[in-house]
């Protein structure tokens, strides 16, 4: 015989399960760099330091053409007085300008001299002094 007619439409099927998750994406482009943070508070006071030595400068100018100084510390012994004298280099300075150069016991003058207030430059110790005639 021959085929019969259609029959209606069934009832739908349940959902299936859910498939496997796909790859991962590629990466996106960099972000933008960010604005530049604030300062930071400032920070505590430091303590104070250590007094330095007393030193007792006095400085006189010795013809035309030379100055001497001498460097008393009040609590070294007079070894360590005579080393100061004799080895430390020195340099007599006023407004930037170099008056006289040498030991610490004679320096040579570099230009002329009068008497007033300087700086006496030893190693990296800068100590005021009068020189007087």
């Amino acid at each position: 015989g021959a085929d019969g007619a259609a029959g209606p439409q069934g009832v739908a099927g349940a959902d299936g399960a859910a498939g496997a998750n796909g790859a991962d994406g590629a990466a996106g482009p960099a972000g933008e760099k960010g604005a530049k943070g604030d300062a930071g508070a400032t920070g505590a006071k430091g303590a104070t330091g250590d007094r330095g030595r007393d030193a007792l400068v006095t400085c006189r100018i010795t013809g035309s053409s030379s100055v001497r100084c001498t460097v008393t510390y009040t609590n070294a012994s007079k070894a360590a007085k005579k080393a100061v004298k004799k080895t430390a280099k020195a340099a007599l300075v006023r407004n930037g300008r170099t008056y006289a150069k040498g030991r610490v016991g004679a320096l040579k003058a570099t230009r002329t001299l009068a008497a007033g207030r300087y700086t006496l430059v030893v190693g990296r110790t800068r100590l005021a002094v009068k020189v007087g005639r």
